[in-house]
């Protein structure tokens, strides 16, 4: 993915910083993808699924709230 290959590059060139990864980070694999490229801190606004799905818990949502119409 273009944006874990980002994270490479940045985690490469700026050693000694932290890398925050965040944008479209809405599950857990889309975490660890960020997370073995290199991130140090992952921004999400989906943070409790992210843990349910990391502890196999099963999430049910009626609606997603980040999609405004």
């Amino acid at each position: 993915e273009e944006k874990a290959k980002h994270v490479r590059i940045m985690k490469q060139t700026a050693q000694g910083l932290l890398i925050k990864a965040s944008g479209a980070i809405r599950s857990f694999n889309d975490a660890q993808i960020m997370l073995k490229a290199g991130a140090d801190i992952i921004g999400t606004s989906s943070g409790v699924e992210i843990v349910d799905q990391s502890m196999g818990r099963e999430i049910k949502r009626e609606e997603d709230w980040r999609k405004k119409e």
